[in-house]
């Protein structure tokens, strides 16, 4: 017999496999309530956080909270807001930045925005101790630029929590990349993460990592067949040259 969850993940799988864009609100909202009812759901939010933009990248967010020690957060590409009121609402110093031209931010239900600006351009005056990106890569039209940034932004030892959309053949405006959790791995060591310990899950219309920062200096690379092996120390173990980028699950904390 299939279970519950195992229906609810195949209902979100399908649902969101679609871009976010083009998803009724309705349906999100049906999609997370099916989530709430199942048996263990987590407790850390309410039916009303889940409902709409806010159910993307949540098993992340509600995993930060659950198992890694931060104060401060950096929220880039807020959009509307919501995740960065959940940390609020945890007891977390937020900051937010967005370029506040998307449609998820002119939904902004937040009496403040703290930055408006390009992220690329601005500098803050001291690390976080976790940055949050949520569907936020993607549109990057240099994503190892942004990366380093977000790299630039996290204090060693601090806390990177990056989700992307899983890849999709659909070209839809503003998503300049494709991903699967392998190429966002990759991507973060190129970009001088270590991420041999590194939290992955994919979960809907979700991929998400989460890792420590815990900063490397890039082996002599040759941009070219090989490379993935000559990381190979600094990705999860046993990941070599050619291997399964499709990961739904690693190293996720329960």
């Amino acid at each position: 017999m299939v279970s519950a969850a195992t229906l609810a993940t195949n209902l979100i799988d399908k649902t969101f496999y679609q871009d976010a864009d083009g998803i009724p609100g309705r349906l999100r909202r049906m999609t997370a309530k099916l989530l709430q009812s199942l048996p263990g759901a987590s407790v850390v939010t309410n039916d009303a956080d889940r409902q709409g933009d806010v159910l993307l990248a949540m098993e992340a967010l509600e995993t930060a909270l659950k198992h890694c020690d931060f104060q401060t957060v950096l929220d880039v590409g807020s959009g509307a807001g919501k995740h960065a009121e959940l940390f609020h609402r945890h007891g977390k110093s937020v900051t937010t930045i967005d370029f506040g031209k998307s449609i998820y931010y002119q939904k902004r239900d937040q009496h403040r925005t703290d930055i408006i600006a390009d992220y690329y351009e601005y500098q803050f005056d001291q690390p976080f101790d976790l940055v949050w990106a949520s569907h936020v890569l993607e549109h990057q039209p240099n994503p190892n630029d942004f990366l380093k940034k977000v790299h630039r932004d996290t204090k060693e030892g601090g806390w990177v929590v990056i989700t992307v959309p899983p890849l999709k053949h659909q070209i839809v405006g503003g998503h300049l990349s494709l991903w699967n959790a392998g190429m966002l791995l990759y991507h973060l060591v190129f970009a001088g993460f270590d991420c041999r310990k590194a939290w992955v899950k994919r979960s809907g219309y979700n991929i998400s990592v989460i890792v420590d920062k815990r900063s490397i200096v890039l082996p002599e690379l040759h941009y070219d067949s090989g490379d993935i092996n000559r990381l190979s120390a600094f990705l999860p173990l046993g990941l070599g040259e050619g291997f399964d980028g499709n990961i739904r699950s690693m190293n996720w904390p329960d």
